[in-house]
């Protein structure tokens, strides 16, 4: 099958991507592209920083909290840089259940310049980790905290609904969106965007100084909300003079963000997957979707919006005294409005964050990857196996590569040249790869397939990674070469069988046992096969000598048969020793990797 699609962007946006420097720029030395974790392995990946409650666990993924109160978790991929300027994709699965309900989980993309001494991860609770939270300096000094160092984007999976939140209480107090305004039986799973921190301090001559609005604690302003649940909800936008767009929407099928329980696979009804795409936009900035996969369904919750490199917001936490300290409700100052400085830093580096409080969730991440945008792709592939000594798949049919601007993907643009098998150490071979005890993989650069063939004996799951690229610029680049895919063979148990003599041989059997109403006299004619002994019976069967081990039979003789109850194998006994009868048709032919 060849499977094709184009790209939907404009001559018109390429062209001025190419002129704006995009494509055509020289990239930055990168490790990172594309980039793939599982999570779920005993080995704690080392580029990985972990902030506070979170924590690898072994088999399951990389959580954030666990189902207890006022816990907070963050990790960011310290030692992983990502190029801003051809956009990224990031996916990762995810899982909020075991608790009852809160908070969410944030991913978050920031200038890899700001991850220095000086570095500070964002608030915890309802600010994920991303936001700030300015509370009042005098008596809540523990719950104040400046947002995320060097903040681009925020993506806030809001199951508790708080991320987007407006709040000035003591203990608390950033912008957002008024709960009064979008109702509280709205605010609850949502997908919400909060963008970059705001540089400098921030004065404003309209309220009493700057009221504590230093770098760090402002900005950070909610882009866009949308909901994931079904019926008649409300969305949040952030319009062009800086106030907020609040609309009702209805949902004709929905879902929640959290669940009862940590579903594993799209078959199960609990399984999430989060999808980010930022493409970039013309004039500027990026073109930002997020998707849901929730079993086996993917919805587009936020799609293409376009967050430009300078936009007007409203800080509406404002407090009327350089002090910040008030009394609830009484002294918080009028709104002002202000121009965020979104530009796109020339790196970027990513992280997540999570919380509980009074509710609670376990917040789990795994199976994260990011890749550039137009990187070639690579699907899974599942061939069986049974009594034949080999198996030939086409793995590329349902893979694809980019070419072209503007882009279009198609199985025909893979460069079949540079495929790669990937070992389970992490080695590359291109043509050749034996896996003990399992059998040799090869690859034929001129057919595009894979040949699996199993080692004499072999039964089970047999599987191996591979990668692929694509064949023109930049396309080409191994920048762009595709996270792995698995190629999996079912070896299925084999029973080989050959036509039986069908002639009438002379010798009739002087000997027999039956447990059929048979002639006594004629019997063993009837059943005339050739041979001295007949046993035959409709219900009962014939069960052959059996012993633990066959080290313990001190005196064997060539031809002896015995069923050996500790390997539950069938043992043959012949000069040179026992052997154990497998079933199987035809032997392998090995090579060397390569």
């Amino acid at each position: 099958m060849n499977k094709k699609l184009t790209y939907y962007l404009s001559k018109t946006h390429w062209s001025l991507l190419l002129l704006s420097g995009f494509l055509l720029q020289p990239l930055l030395a990168q490790v990172s592209f594309p980039y793939s974790q599982n999570l779920t392995t005993a080995v704690d990946p080392s580029e990985i920083r972990l902030y506070n409650d979170a924590q690898f666990v072994d088999g399951l993924g990389l959580r954030l909290t666990p189902a207890e109160n006022s816990k907070f978790g963050a990790a960011i991929l310290a030692g992983a840089t990502f190029a801003s300027n051809e956009g990224l994709k990031i996916e990762f699965e995810y899982g909020m259940y075991g608790g009852s309900g809160a908070d969410g989980i944030s991913v978050f993309l920031f200038d890899a310049e700001a991850d220095n001494d000086n570095f500070e991860i964002g608030a915890k609770g309802e600010g994920l980790a991303y936001m700030y939270n300015r509370a009042k300096s005098i008596g809540n000094l523990g719950d104040r905290k400046k947002g995320l160092s060097g903040a681009y984007l925020g993506i806030g999976l809001d199951a508790w609904g708080k991320f987007k939140e407006q709040a000035y209480f003591n203990d608390k107090r950033k912008n957002g969106v008024r709960t009064e305004d979008i109702g509280e039986e709205f605010i609850k799973n949502h997908v919400t965007l909060r963008g970059a921190f705001g540089k400098g301090d921030l004065p404003d001559p309209n309220v009493y100084g700057y009221n504590g609005r230093t770098e760090g604690y402002h900005g950070y302003p909610v882009l866009i909300s949308e909901p994931t649940n079904s019926g008649d909800q409300k969305k949040v936008i952030l319009k062009n003079n800086g106030d907020f767009d609040i609309t009702a929407v209805n949902n004709p099928t929905g879902f929640t963000l959290n669940t009862q329980s940590f579903g594993d696979n799209p078959s199960d009804q609990n399984y999430r997957k989060a999808i980010i795409e930022l493409v970039p936009a013309s004039p500027n900035g990026y073109l930002v979707t997020v998707k849901i996969q929730h079993g086996n369904t993917i919805s587009t919750i936020i799609e293409n919006y376009h967050y430009k490199e300078s936009l007007r917001y409203t800080e509406n936490a404002n407090a009327r005294d350089n002090r910040e300290g008030n009394i609830l409700g009484g002294e918080r100052s009028d709104d002002s409005k202000h121009t965020l400085d979104a530009s796109i830093p020339d790196n970027f580096k990513i992280g997540f964050g999570a919380s509980t409080g009074g509710e609670t969730n376990i917040h789990l991440i795994r199976n994260l990857k990011v890749e550039k945008l137009f990187a070639a792709e690579a699907e899974d592939d599942l061939a069986s196996l049974s009594c034949e000594e080999s198996v030939e798949i086409a793995v590329l049919e349902n893979d694809f590569a980019y070419e072209g601007i503007p882009a279009v993907a198609s199985s025909e643009y893979i460069d079949k040249t540079k495929f790669n098998f990937i070992a389970e150490n992490g080695n590359v071979y291109t043509n050749s790869y034996i896996q003990d005890g399992v059998g040799v993989w090869s690859y034929d650069s001129d057919t595009g397939l894979v040949t699996f063939t199993k080692e004499e004996g072999f039964e089970g799951e047999a599987s191996i990674q591979y990668s692929i690229i694509g064949r023109t610029s930049p396309y080409d680049g191994d920048d762009y070469r595709s996270l792995p895919a698995t190629i999996t063979v079912n070896v299925e148990h084999c029973v080989c069988t050959v036509e039986g003599n069908t002639s009438v041989p002379a010798l009739v059997a002087s000997t027999g046992i039956t447990t059929l109403n048979r002639n006594s006299n004629t019997w063993l004619e009837d059943v005339n096969q050739g041979v001295n002994l007949v046993l035959e019976s409709s219900t009962k069967p014939f069960v052959i000598t059996r012993v633990v081990n066959v080290s313990n039979i001190t005196e064997p003789v060539e031809g002896m048969l015995v069923w050996e109850t500790s390997t539950r194998s069938l043992k043959l006994y012949k000069a040179s020793g026992w052997s154990t009868l497998r079933e199987g048709c035809n032997k392998p032919v090995l090579r060397t990797n390569q």
